[in-house]
């Protein structure tokens, strides 16, 4: 039986997971409008906004599978398979991901405010964004906190061998 920790790691991890797909459907509505408020002649060939637009959708559509897949494999390994390697690996991951939050929150403040055009208002939508992702950053490390308490830890260390040597013969 799971003990209480992870089964608490499993919920915050999966909102978490939640919070980061609802941001980048954020991400893409905002880019759909930015893109839709181009003129037509402003330096994009004739035919090209069709083209910009599924680039988007396919741009978005690998966010998701990094973003999201990488990440639910590995919740699934940690807390469904008992592996304890994907828990340092989510810790790694998680490392990083702040790293890159504090990047883009640097980013946000350096960004000059346009009152005009079609990126008015681009600093606003940009700090919802990286609020969103702060707000994901810290379910995610709250998370995490659960697969290192006590109960989780003996129970990692409990588990048996996931692959048996009979596999190798």
């Amino acid at each position: 039986m799971r003990p209480t920790s992870v089964i608490q790691f499993e919920r915050l991890y999966l909102v978490s997971l939640l919070v980061v797909v609802l941001q980048q459907v954020a991400g893409y509505i905002i880019a759909r409008q930015i893109f839709a408020q181009i003129p037509g002649g402003a330096d994009i060939a004739p035919g090209m906004g069709g083209f910009l637009s599924g680039a988007l959708i396919i741009w978005v559509l690998i966010g998701m599978a990094f973003s999201v897949g990488i990440p639910l494999l590995l919740w699934w390994l940690a807390a469904r398979n008992r592996t304890e390697v994907a828990k340092w690996l989510l810790m790694v991951i998680s490392v990083l991901s702040v790293l890159m939050w504090l990047f883009s929150l640097a980013m946000l403040l350096m960004m000059p405010t346009v009152s005009a055009g079609p990126m008015e208002g681009m600093a606003t939508m940009q700090a919802g964004i990286i609020a969103a992702d702060g707000l994901g950053e810290l379910l995610g490390i709250a998370a995490l906190w659960y697969l290192f308490r006590p109960d989780a830890t003996a129970w990692f260390r409990t588990a048996g061998p996931n692959v048996s040597a009979e596999v190798f013969r």
